[in-house]
């Protein structure tokens, strides 16, 4: 996944990666890469400002009652939601990102942000709790931290988003289980002996379920009954016929 570059790091080793860089005129690729540069400090310099005004704000509250707060965000015309919000970020930041990585992962747009307490670096919490942060200042050092955290994200995400169709709709869940476990049973080698590859497919799908079985904690043996799939697991082979399209 590329990344804007940051101000402590070469530009051309991640603009290079675009496709179709190499087609762009080199006038061009140096206009682009002094722009990228200066956008990447716009964007350290907007996270900046954002956890200055948390620090101010968080300064502010802890001088003044709540009624009292509530009244200072209304006279200056804060949101009330969004002053809070902007608190928590700066608060979560602070306590678990060392200055070093929060401006280098700022200014290189990464949502790390977060104003919540199950989610204080907003989209990368899950990842960062597996992958501390470093303890230094290098940008290089950095830089492969941050890779490292956009990739275990990246993984995450695919989890989480494999969860939520289980959890949203297990039907269409067993769906694509028995389409896949059909698939790959047929692809099984032929003997040529159609009883002998029915045999072979069955003895197949036991062991396989056995393991299944067993990973779920079953420790004993249970019967079950063989029960024709729906007409709707079955996938649809070719294209549908001329009925079936215009419906």
């Amino acid at each position: 996944m590329a990344t804007l570059v940051t101000t402590d790091s070469s530009p051309t080793s991640l603009l290079s990666t675009l496709s179709g860089w190499d087609t762009l005129p080199r006038k061009d690729q140096i206009f682009i890469e002094k722009e990228t540069r200066a956008l990447g400090e716009s964007l350290a310099d907007y996270g900046r400002s954002r956890l200055s005004i948390g620090e101010r704000l968080t300064n502010i509250q802890s001088r003044m009652g709540r009624g009292m707060f509530a009244k200072y965000l209304k006279a200056y015309h804060f949101k009330r939601s969004t002053a809070y919000a902007t608190i928590k970020a700066y608060n979560n930041a602070s306590q678990h990102l060392p200055e070093a990585v929060l401006k280098i992962a700022m200014a290189r747009n990464m949502p790390i942000l977060g104003e919540s307490d199950e989610s204080p670096l907003g989209a990368y919490t899950k990842s960062a709790r597996r992958m501390p942060p470093p303890d230094s200042k290098d940008p290089v050092v950095i830089n492969q931290y941050l890779d490292s955290l956009e990739s275990a994200k990246v993984k995450d995400d695919g989890r989480s988003r494999r969860m939520k169709e289980i959890n949203a709709d297990p039907e269409e869940t067993a769906k694509k289980c028995y389409r896949a476990i059909i698939t790959f049973i047929r692809r099984l080698p032929s003997s040529g002996d159609n009883r002998k590859d029915k045999r072979d497919q069955i003895s197949f799908a036991e062991n396989v379920f056995g393991m299944v079985f067993a990973d779920l904690g079953m420790s004993s043996a249970k019967l079950i009954e063989p029960q024709a799939a729906p007409d709707e697991y079955r996938a649809v082979v070719g294209r549908p016929r001329k009925e079936e399209a215009a419906a």
